[in-house]
C-alpha cells in the first residue's frame, strides 16, 4: 500500500527544529491520528533538545541479516526523521564553517 504524508515543520530564529507536524489521509482517521499524536511527541523531544539523528537510529529500519548498518526506515515517521537529520547536519555543519 503506497501513502501519501505530509509534514509541516517549525524552525526556531536560529535554525533549529521546534516542532513537526506530519498528516496523512482522512482526517479524523485512525492512522492520521497516530501520526499526528506521533509526530506532537518528536516536537516536544526537538524542543527538549533530543536530535533527529538519535530517534532515527531507534526506529525500525529494514536489514539484512549479519548487516551492521541502518537500511531504509520502514515507516513515516522513521523516514522523515532521516530527512530532519540531514538537514540537522548540514545545519551544524554551516553554523561551524560560518
Amino acid at each position: 500500500m503506497n501513502n501519501e504524508y505530509t509534514a509541516s515543520i517549525g524552525y526556531y530564529p536560529d535554525g533549529s527544529i521546534g516542532d513537526v507536524f506530519v498528516r496523512s489521509g482522512k482526517a479524523g482517521s485512525h492512522s492520521s491520528i497516530l501520526l499526528l499524536e506521533a509526530s506532537i511527541a518528536l516536537s516536544v523531544a526537538f524542543q527538549f533538545g533530543a536530535r533527529a539523528e538519535d530517534m532515527r537510529r531507534a526506529m525500525p529500519h529494514f536489514s539484512r541479516v549479519g548487516d551492521k548498518t541502518l537500511g531504509e526506515p520502514e515507516g513515516p515517521i522513521g523516514t522523515l526523521l532521516t530527512i530532519l537529520a540531514k538537514e540537522e547536519e548540514r545545519y551544524v555543519k554551516e553554523r561551524l564553517d560560518g
